[in-house]
């Protein structure tokens, strides 16, 4: 989940890479998820992108979709965000409902914030119009449709 508060994190970049290279998941995930707020706030956190590319292939699927929903905050400073808009896919299709709701809880908050959530509009109608979903990921996949709609709407007045 995307945290309200912007904290510039410019001077742990290096500890927070290293972070990411541990062999405990936990902290593994919890430094790309650093990186993801830094990200959706705008900071820059260049450095981090080998290391984040090399995370989207971590056995952890924690991991893996902070790491991708990190890159893909990151979308307009990078050429290709496609290999990172696939994992987060997988992610959203995969058994894991809190990996889930955490991912379409983060969409629900960018596109409140009118960011670009198009490359999921897809998988989140599938997961919005599946009866046997758990009601909360259902209702927060729709919230995020509504407001992903809402914001192609005032883009095309």
């Amino acid at each position: 989940n995307l945290a309200t508060n912007r904290i510039n994190i410019q001077g742990a970049i290096p500890q927070l890479t290293k972070a990411l290279e541990d062999y405990d998941p936990v902290l593994r995930n919890a430094s790309a998820i650093a990186f993801a707020n830094a990200a959706y706030f705008g900071q820059d956190i260049s450095p981090a992108i080998p290391i984040l590319t090399k995370r989207l292939e971590d056995e952890n699927l924690a991991v893996r979709s902070s790491a991708a929903l990190t890159l893909f905050l990151m979308k307009d400073k990078l050429q290709d965000t496609s290999k990172a808009i696939s994992v987060l896919t997988q992610s959203l299709e995969g058994n894991d409902p809190n990996i889930r709701l955490s991912l379409i809880t983060s969409f629900t908050k960018a596109a409140e914030d009118e960011k670009d959530i198009s490359a999921f509009v897809g998988v989140l109608t599938k997961i919005a119009n599946d009866e046997n979903e758990h009601p909360d990921v259902r209702e927060n996949a729709t919230k995020a449709l509504r407001l992903h709609e809402k914001n192609i709407n005032k883009q095309s007045q």
